[in-house]
This record gives structure tokens, C-alpha cells and sequence, in this order.
């Protein structure tokens, strides 16, 4: 993990920088999850009126995603209510998070076939790379292999820093907790059976992100004790399930980076 992804990560939202609010109170500027009670109509034919209180988000005081209809109640201090603010809360955690997975998803993807530089025809390209593996390439062909290279490295490190981000945002939603199946929506369209073995299998670089160092430092870490064995193995890789991570990261003492040998 390139030391630039430790040091240079978003900062997903939590709880506390979202105000919840009814939505008459002038909420002009900021992020929020607003209410307010009305009706709407529902589908069927006839179709239902219902009453209820109707939920709003704000990101940085635009506003995003759908409305929340919650019928039956107009109380936000109902169980019921506390209960859908609650998931609202975490829903726009997860919306905020996931954008910056998608942003990385489109830079890779706008980036393309790195081979496109060296050529569009496969057997050109095929051409080049025997000129470059017998020396005979021309100094136009060396350039281009030089733009493959740099461009695969480029997608590479992308490639990377979305793996980081991914693990980081999945503790993130895990921490406040969304379940599985919500969070699979949020994480890059991962089947719920995938987000699940996520959370009983940490990996080592899932690890390592979730606590901002490199992967040969958590593995050091296990080694000299400093971090918890791992709960199992898949195959010879040892796995961690998400909340022996997550204790880890809440209960390890003094700066990271030097945390305590455990007994």
C-alpha cells in the first residue's frame, strides 16, 4: 500500500455532522436529514392516501437522493419514527461514502485499456511488444511502451486506493450500524453474500486499511503480537472478522503506529 493512500484518504461523515431537524426550521446551508408531516398518494387502483411524516437529506445544504415515507404517524418521537430517522441518518453516511468509490470507479474506467496506447489492433500491438522484446523498436514505439507502462501504473495505484477506500467506508457503515444488506447498495453494488463474508473475513490489506497502515505493518503487527491473531484462515491467508478489528482499532494505546505488544 503506497504511503500516499494512508495520508491522503476521505473523510467519510458521521452522525455527528448531520442535523436532524423538522424541515421548517431554515435549514439553508449545511447537511441534514429534515422532516415534515403531509399525504401522499400510494399505487393501486384505487389508490391509497396515506399520512405520515416524510423525510428529507441535504449534503452540504443540496439536496440528494428520494424522500423517506413513514405512514401513520406524525410524532418524529414515536419508536418507529427514531428508528427510520436512524437508518436515514446512516443511509446518507453511506450515499456520501460510496461517492467517492464511484469517483474512483469512473477515473479507472476513463483511463481505459492501457494497450490502446500502443495500439488499437491487436496484431499491431502484438508487433510492437515482439520490436520491443527483440530491441529493434523505434524510438516513436519505445515512447508508447513508456505511456503503457506509466498509464498501467497509474490504474494500478487507483486500483489500490479504491480497495483502501472500499474497506475503509464498509468498517465505516459497520461501525454505525448498517447491515449487510444495506450496505451492499452503498458498496459498489456487491451481492449481500459478498459483503457478509467481508465482515467474517478481513483480509490482511482490509485490515491494514481499516487502520491506515501498510499491510507488511499489520502483519508485523500479528507477528510480534502488537494486533490479535487472526480469527481463521482461508487457505494459508489468515482472516479477521470485522469487529475483532474494529475493538482493535478502538482499544490499541498511544500514536498509531506503535501500539501496544498484547498479553
Amino acid at each position: 500500500m503506497a504511503k500516499n493512500l494512508i495520508t491522503d484518504l476521505p473523510v467519510f461523515l458521521t452522525p455527528d455532522d448531520i442535523t436532524t431537524a423538522p424541515d421548517d426550521f431554515g435549514y439553508g446551508r449545511g447537511t441534514a436529514v429534515t422532516w415534515s408531516t403531509g399525504e401522499w398518494v400510494g399505487s393501486g387502483n384505487p389508490a391509497p392516501l396515506y399520512r405520515g411524516l416524510r423525510f428529507r437529506y441535504h449534503l452540504a445544504g443540496e439536496p440528494v437522493m428520494g424522500r423517506e415515507h413513514l405512514a401513520g404517524t406524525t410524532d418524529v418521537h414515536e419508536p418507529d419514527a427514531q428508528a427510520v430517522l436512524a437508518q436515514a441518518v446512516r443511509t446518507l453516511i453511506a450515499y456520501d461514502g460510496s461517492r467517492h468509490l464511484l469517483r474512483l470507479k469512473q477515473q479507472i474506467e476513463e483511463l481505459g485499456d492501457p494497450e490502446d496506447l500502443l495500439s488499437k489492433s491487436e496484431e499491431r500491438r502484438l508487433q510492437f511488444r515482439t520490436q520491443l522484446q527483440t530491441g529493434i523498436a523505434s524510438p516513436a514505439v519505445q515512447e508508447r511502451a513508456a505511456q503503457v507502462e506509466a498509464r498501467r501504473a497509474q490504474i494500478n495505484d487507483l486500483r489500490t486506493r479504491y480497495n483502501v477506500v472500499f474497506w475503509r467506508l464498509l468498517a465505516h457503515l459497520y461501525r454505525h450500524g448498517m447491515v449487510a444488506k444495506d450496505m451492499a447498495q452503498w458498496l459498489g453494488e456487491a451481492p449481500v453474500q459478498k459483503v457478509e463474508r467481508y465482515i467474517s473475513s478481513v483480509t490482511t490489506l482490509g485490515a491494514a486499511s481499516i487502520l491506515g497502515v501498510e499491510r507488511k505493518t499489520w502483519s508485523g503487527y500479528v507477528a510480534r503480537r502488537q494486533a490479535p491473531p487472526a480469527d481463521d484462515h482461508i487457505g494459508s491467508e489468515p482472516v479477521w472478522h470485522l469487529d475483532t478489528i474494529l475493538t482493535h482499532q478502538d482499544t490499541r494505546p498511544g500514536r498509531p503506529g506503535r501500539p501496544r505488544t498484547q498479553s
